[in-house]
């Protein structure tokens, strides 16, 4: 069993990390926490199976060896030099402030001032893996919010590696005892070892990775180019411990700026974060297996301590900083409520620091324990703050930073171009033509760098990597053109809409059968080659017939939409279904009789809260913002005692309808002033805008006399309220019934 102790090891932590984070994921808690939870499971501090702690420390090093190398990746010094001025102080002094007040309050449990120090240096750095997550599910990624909370952590992050560096060099074993003389000598011996270090990876930088890379990308094998990203990041991280002395995770950043540097920055990233995925995940699981619970129970008042310096007054000096540097309280307080958590630096931090002595195990403890609860509570947290910033907002305060003011940024004239081949080329030209801004995307070194010679925007790499959509700018995108034939075109499309429910897309693809799954996967417009050779052949058909006659234009129109006529079975059906009958959509369980709130926004709730499970409905919460924000930008209480409320989100897994009636009135803001009794509310996936529409259309016809919405207010059975929508239904389609003709 000796022999298969690194698989039994790996399989545990892997499998533990699975059942725990899929757990955290549904509590809507980070998954993080769930990692943390699985090393604790199988660690020597509680009862059962208890894995290798050597063996799963090992894993532990290839995880940071490869995150920080995937930092170095993305260490984009224009992206960093865009948000300097804010990032840099903003770092710098929050780091301080959370510093010294963390190392004050351990002073009170009779720690000495280096302790608490290196103690506040560690938790004030926050988990960029975390607030990446929770911007992107508030959909502030990409806006105001996101540029500088990042870049702030790019800040961070590279403060952690100076630290990485001098710690061991400060506080090692072989430094411990020597003089200020001598420790000076050290230190600077230290610095030229790495200055060495960053040269000889500037000379890998210029000329033997570039050309490595280009031999192995000449084979046009994926798994040798992938290969060669992990022999890089691990071989120079090796190379820099055994022949230079510094620490493998610096050697893994400053391998990450080399490759970065590169044409094949792009791909490389894209080929290296599963990896770092999986192996950062194994370093989590690690932190749990440190973790132990009597030891944070015998010392409850050092966690409660670090707890009100991680979710107290760093968000507080984070906002306080925030202002300073003359950004507006909508700003600051998403701002400060995202970095009210820890993560995977404070964890690579704390694990030198215990191993030199500067932390003893109960500061270890509470480092991790303190992180398990901020990471769980920090998406609670920072929603509340983005609440109070989006009210701010709709007082008209200060400027949208939310999902409006992301819509708003799109650039409709500017496109993304998947492919370089003959049909990309005529695409391209006709996209100039039009003075489209346009980023093309291709796997061909030698086509992506001439079109970069020629002064056009392109990116080499493969187009499924997230990453590299994010890079060529998808989430502003108007449009997203895949040219060339594309077996993941379907995941691509969906990571697409993810980063811009707004984008359009068009596909090209060669057979009938992939254009059904295209479809389905949210492409606006697909163009199968199968189909397109029909109308061809139809039309040198017709001319052979009738001499130079051609098809009409209708009958091209008809002959495609023939061809295309069962793509997609079940968006016909909703459409038919969106057309002819909203009762269908309106069950008596989604009715509500009575209703009981007076407020626009209890009553959404109430619905929301009420509406049968099954699936329908995502996240409730963000669905009710989503909706919120909808009626800030227009009110839907038409009038006549009816409102409409409607959305199209994310939050959203099928077309769904529900009804509220209340007898006294909800306070709805109404464009006659009058309370609304009857809400009729509607939302629907991202994807299925003509679904969407069409119910709209058909529920503004079913209302629009007013008669029926008197009927609804006079019930006070869910059976009789729906009843009477089908009853209404069928009268406005009897052919002698004029409301039919709109």
């Amino acid at each position: 069993m000796h022999d298969l102790n690194i698989i039994v090891t790996l399989v545990a932590g892997l499998i533990g990390a699975l059942v725990l984070g899929y757990l955290a994921n549904r509590l809507s808690i980070s998954p993080i926490v769930g990692y943390l939870a699985a090393g604790l499971a199988i660690g020597p501090f509680t009862p059962g199976f208890v894995a290798d702690q050597k063996v799963t420390e090992q894993f532990a090093e290839i995880g940071v060896i490869l995150l920080l190398f995937v930092v170095g990746l993305r260490f984009h010094v224009k992206e960093l030099l865009a948000v300097w001025r804010y990032a840099l102080p903003g770092a710098v002094l929050q780091s301080a402030l959370s510093t010294l007040a963390t190392a004050a309050l351990m002073t009170l449990f009779g720690w000495p001032w280096v302790s608490g120090i290196i103690l506040g240096m560690a938790i004030s750095v926050a988990s960029t893996v975390v607030m990446a997550l929770v911007l992107t599910s508030h959909h502030d990624m990409h806006g105001p919010i996101g540029h500088l909370a990042i870049g702030w952590t790019v800040v961070e992050d590279l403060m952690t590696v100076l630290l990485l560096l001098l710690l061991p060099i400060l506080f090692g074993g072989q430094h411990a005892q020597l003089s200020p003389g001598e420790t000076a000598k050290a230190v600077a011996l230290a610095l030229a070892k790495m200055l060495a270090l960053g040269a000889a990876v500037f000379v890998l930088a210029k000329w033997a990775i570039p050309r490595l890379f280009e031999q192995i990308e000449k084979t046009r094998s994926r798994e040798l180019f992938t290969l060669t990203v992990l022999v890089t990041a691990l071989g120079i991280s090796v190379a820099s411990a055994s022949l230079f002395g510094v620490s493998m995770a610096l050697g893994a950043f400053l391998a990450g700026i080399a490759v970065g540097r590169s044409d094949f920055a792009s791909r490389a990233a894209g080929d290296a974060l599963p990896l770092k995925d999986v192996f950062s995940i194994l370093f989590f699981v690690s932190v749990g297996m440190l973790v132990n619970p009597k030891a944070l129970v015998q010392t409850p008042l050092v966690l409660l301590a670090v707890l009100l310096v991680v979710m107290w007054v760093k968000p507080l000096a984070t906002l306080l900083v925030v202002r300073l540097l003359g950004k507006p309280m909508a700003l600051a307080l998403p701002i400060g409520a995202a970095f009210s958590q820890i993560g995977e630096f404070s964890f690579i931090l704390g694990t030198v620091a215990l191993s030199l002595g500067l932390l003893d195990p109960a500061g270890w403890n509470a480092l991790v324990g303190a992180s398990m609860i901020s990471i769980a509570l920090n998406p609670v947290i920072y929603g509340l703050a983005r609440r109070t910033a989006r009210q701010r907002e709709a007082r008209g305060k200060h400027p949208a930073t939310g999902p409006a003011a992301q819509a708003a940024s799109i650039q409709k004239d500017k496109c993304i171009l998947v492919g370089y081949g003959p049909v990309g080329k005529i695409v391209h030209q006709l996209l100039a033509e039009q003075m489209a801004e346009t980023t093309i995307v291709d796997l061909d070194l030698r086509t992506v760098r001439e079109l970069r010679k020629h002064g056009y925007p392109a990116i080499y790499g493969d187009a499924l990597r997230p990453e590299l959509l994010e890079e060529a700018g998808v989430a502003t995108a108007g449009t997203l053109i895949l040219s060339t034939d594309l077996e993941d075109a379907p995941e691509i499309i969906r990571q697409a809409k993810i980063r811009n429910p707004h984008i359009r897309v068009f596909v090209r693809c060669s057979n009938l059968n992939e254009a059904a799954r295209i479809k389905k996967a949210g492409a606006t417009l697909v163009a199968a080659g199968e189909a397109e050779v029909g109308v061809a052949l139809a039309e040198a058909i017709s001319r052979e017939g009738r001499g130079k006659a051609s098809l009409s234009a209708r009958k091209r129109a008809d002959l495609r939409q023939s061809l295309y006529e069962f793509l997609d079975e079940v968006g016909v059906g909703e459409k038919m279904r969106a057309r002819d009958s909203v009762g269908l959509l309106l069950p008596p369980s989604h009715v509500i009789v009575p209703l009981e709130a007076r407020k626009k926004d209890d009553a959404l709730r109430e619905i929301l809260g009420k509406l049968a499970h099954g699936g329908r409905l995502g996240n409730r919460d963000e669905l009710y913002h989503r909706i919120l924000e909808r009626e800030a930008i227009a009110n839907t209480g038409i009038g006549g005692g009816l409102a409409i409320p409607h959305v199209r989100s994310s939050a959203v897994k099928e077309v769904f309808m529900a009804l509220a009636v209340s007898k006294p009135g909800v306070d709805w803001g109404a464009a006659d002033g009058k309370p609304v009794h009857v809400i009729l509310l509607l939302g629907a996936p991202e994807a299925r805008h003509q679904v969407y529409l069409g119910l709209l259309s058909r529920v503004a016809r079913l209302m629009g006399d007013g008669t029926l919405v008197a009927q609804l207010r006079a019930l006070d059975r869910a059976a009789d309220i729906a009843q009477a929508i089908r009853d209404r239904e069928r009268t406005l389609k009897h052919p002698e019934n004029p409301a039919i003709a709109g």
